[in-house]
């Protein structure tokens, strides 16, 4: 199961500092990863893939960092980065693991704007060691991977695909 779902209220014109949007912003990057894992979790638990069934949480990197605009959905992406620790130690019982992936700057529709805005994209690109935004395959490989019967004995864990943004100053 992979949770992939996330926006930031503030690109559709609305202000997360406003209680009602935080709240919606939490309840849509975490309240419902949680609640959709816990209604499938005796499916996965079920589940006789090589390696068990897993679940990854597409975090961000504003689960590390704050992010003035986005004050909701950050909370929510570090929270939801919490809650894979907690559903794997919870759920490994059932056979089930739980990981998150930070997934960077990627090249896709909804961030092509922010790409294309000098502005913002430069000094994002400064900090990153590999200098570009990552391609959606980059990221899909890493959760294949982690979904994979090659990450059996890995649960619990946050992978940053992120060219290196989490790792400079």
């Amino acid at each position: 199961m992979v949770h992939s779902a996330g926006v930031a209220l503030a690109r559709l014109g609305k202000d997360e500092y406003e209680p009602d949007n935080f709240e919606l912003a939490v309840r849509m990057h975490l309240t419902s990863v949680y609640r959709l894992s816990r209604a499938c979790l005796g499916t996965l638990a079920a589940s006789r893939l090589p390696g068990g069934a897993s679940v990854v949480g597409i975090a961000s990197p504003s689960s590390y960092f704050g992010v003035r605009v986005v004050p909701g959905y950050g909370a929510a992406k570090a929270g939801l980065v919490q809650l894979m620790k907690t559903m794997a130690v919870a759920w490994s019982r059932h056979g089930v693991r739980a990981n998150a992936v930070v997934a960077g700057l990627i090249r896709t529709p909804q961030a092509e704007r922010t790409i294309n805005f000098p502005n913002y994209v430069a000094p994002h690109l400064a900090r990153t060691p590999l200098g570009r935004a990552s391609e959606p395959a980059e990221v899909a490989a890493a959760v294949l991977f982690l979904t994979s019967a090659a990450a059996a004995y890995i649960t619990g864990q946050t992978l940053p695909v992120d060219g290196g943004f989490s790792i400079a100053g």
